[in-house]
């Protein structure tokens, strides 16, 4: 929004402009008065320039003061302190519409202010509706924070309204009230000489000249201040998509649920365009479309695959290609089922490195520009900052629950999911493995081999159980397995498949065999771990007892017997 002193200016320039209108009019007077036998219509020149024209004057003083005390009414932090400010806005605003009243019927005499009249109705009416803006702008505790409410932006262009439209009505006074009648008494001065007749045509035409140059710029200054009302609301909705992105992410705790907001968000920006977000997938190396937006749900389709063959990716910053038929244009806009187009490409970038691209297109030379090129820039922004702090939380959060030798689920993670399997009802087996031998693995080649061992085996267990089924490291050589939706006895044949992909694993001779035993058990114990873990245990020292490398099914009738200590 422009300032009080600019406004200031505004109006200090149009009331110079009006007061070359007032003195064109008292040359017109002047020479009328000097040419013998007028005196009629001089009266009636000066009888119209005090009915019309003055009041015009007063009105456009009353909307300068009426726009600085709202100006000041902007700026002033005190709220008490506003309170006179709006009396006198409003005592303004009485005054000028009083002033009005009395000359709205005197102008309806005049053929050509009909417009005018309707233009400045329609600019009060517009003043009107949004007049309850004052009371928050003296109530408000920041009332610079109202300059982008639209109720503002709605007074600013009412009273450019009321600008202009007194305005033409000021040019209308004067050519109606002054120089109509100057060229009427011309036409009886035959008898006074060639020398008033030219005084009066001169003044006359240089009040016709001065009205119209004065209506023209105060034409400019509204068309003007509207752009400048255009801009301010332009960054209004900026500012707005901007907060309500940001918000939306900030609500957003995984990647899924931020892409979704990113999706949303897409659509709002561009509604007639296709666009596509890429990012890099764990290997860094290919791009794939994780958000799609467009009226065929197909999406632009780039054909970008790798980080490196992106120009917006490579340059690191955003980039416009007006026509894919351009000599510069990238060349994966090229040949495209959908004809020729245009693009803005913005890359993505999360944790400081370049992973992605945002492809926006459009049609043929109408790529996206201003409003719409700053929101997607921006949408970018955000995403990035946001895709990074979700990462990175979901990092954390994966190094407290795995075990960062091996990489399964810790204890602590374990014992999570077992409550959540267990709450659900479903039944379950839980099965106990430990290294057969694992400390005279350590002891004959060494804790690195001993580590090797451990990761060859939890890499052999996950590729031989399924997706739903947990693994977890519980301490040194032992892991526990919770297998939802079998028995025991099913237990045993997915505990078989691991000791036969363990030999096969082995088959190369990169490491020193070894072998596992297990013991099982099932949700037939209860639902207790520590139950459930104690029965395990007992069938794991009868598989120890009976010559390892094997499994061994809990039975409770046999668990007193197996518990005999027996080297691991």
């Amino acid at each position: 929004m422009s300032t009080a002193e600019p406004v200031r200016h505004r109006y200090g320039r149009l009331f110079v402009r009006l007061g070359l209108v007032l003195a064109a009019v008292a040359a017109v007077t002047f020479g009328l008065v000097a040419l013998d036998g007028v005196g009629r219509d001089v009266r009636q020149v000066g009888v119209a320039a005090q009915d019309q024209i003055v009041p015009i004057a007063e009105i456009l003083e009353n909307q300068a003061s009426a726009h600085v005390e709202l100006e000041r009414l902007l700026q002033n932090p005190d709220v008490a302190a506003r309170f006179p400010g709006l009396q006198r806005l409003l005592e303004l605003r009485e005054r000028t519409a009083a002033i009005w009243a009395d000359l709205k019927p005197r102008l309806t005499t005049l053929p050509g202010a009909v417009p005018g009249i309707a233009a400045y109705d329609a600019s009060v009416r517009a003043t009107e509706l949004n007049s309850d803006f004052l009371q928050e702008v003296v109530l408000t505790s920041d009332p610079r924070a109202l300059i982008t409410d639209p109720r503002f932006v709605g007074l600013q262009m009412a009273e450019d309204a009321q600008r202009g439209a007194v305005g033409e009505l000021l040019a209308v006074s004067v050519a109606e009230s002054v120089v109509a009648p100057a060229a009427e008494a011309n036409d009886r001065l035959g008898s006074l000489g060639r020398l008033g007749v030219a005084w009066a045509l001169l003044a006359a035409g240089l009040a016709v000249a001065i009205v119209a140059y004065a209506a023209q710029s105060i034409r400019r200054d509204v068309r003007a201040h509207r752009r400048e009302l255009a801009d301010v609301a332009a960054h209004a909705r900026r500012l707005k998509f901007d907060q309500d992105v940001a918000t939306g992410l900030s609500m957003a705790r995984t990647e899924t649920a931020s892409l979704a907001i990113a999706e949303e968000a897409l659509a709002e920006v561009g509604l007639l365009r296709t666009a596509e977000l890429l990012l890099a997938d764990s290997s860094q190396a290919h791009l794939e479309p994780v958000v799609v937006v467009g009226p065929d749900g197909a999406g632009p389709q780039c054909g970008v695959r790798t980080p490196k063959d992106c120009p917006a990716v490579t340059r690191g910053h955003a980039v416009t290609f007006p026509s894919s038929g351009d000599l510069a244009a990238c060349p994966h806009l090229t040949n495209r089922p959908s004809g020729a187009c245009s693009a803005m490409c913005v890359p993505v970038s999360i944790s400081s490195r370049s992973v992605g691209v945002l492809h926006a297109v459009g049609p043929d030379h109408e790529p996206p520009a201003g409003e719409e090129a700053a929101m997607l820039v921006s949408l970018v922004a955000r995403l990035g900052d946001h895709l990074t702090r979700v990462r990175a939380t979901s990092e954390t959060e994966a190094q407290a629950s795995v075990d960062a030798l091996t990489g399964l689920a810790n204890r602590r993670s374990f014992e999570n999911e077992f409550r959540r399997v267990a709450a659900r009802g479903q039944p379950f087996a839980l099965a106990y493995g430990d290294v057969d031998r694992f400390k005279a693995l350590n002891d004959e080649h060494g804790h690195e081999t001993g580590d090797r061992a451990l990761r060859i085996l939890s890499r052999t267990m996950r590729q031989s159980v399924r997706d739903l089924d947990v693994l977890a490291r519980w301490g040194g050589e032992e892991f526990v397995l919770l297998l939802p939706g079998l028995t025991s006895q099913q237990a045993v044949e997915v505990l078989e498949r691991v000791r036969t992909n363990l030999t096969i694993e082995q088959a190369a001779g990169a490491i020193p065999p070894f072998t596992i035993s297990f013991g099982v058990c099932d949700d037939t114990y209860g639902v207790e771990l520590d139950e459930l873990l104690r029965q395990a245990d007992y069938a794991l020292m009868v598989a120890k007892q009976t010559g390892r490398n094997r499994v061994v099914v809990s039975d409770s009738s046999d668990t007193t017997s197996a518990r005999e200590d027996v080297p691991a």
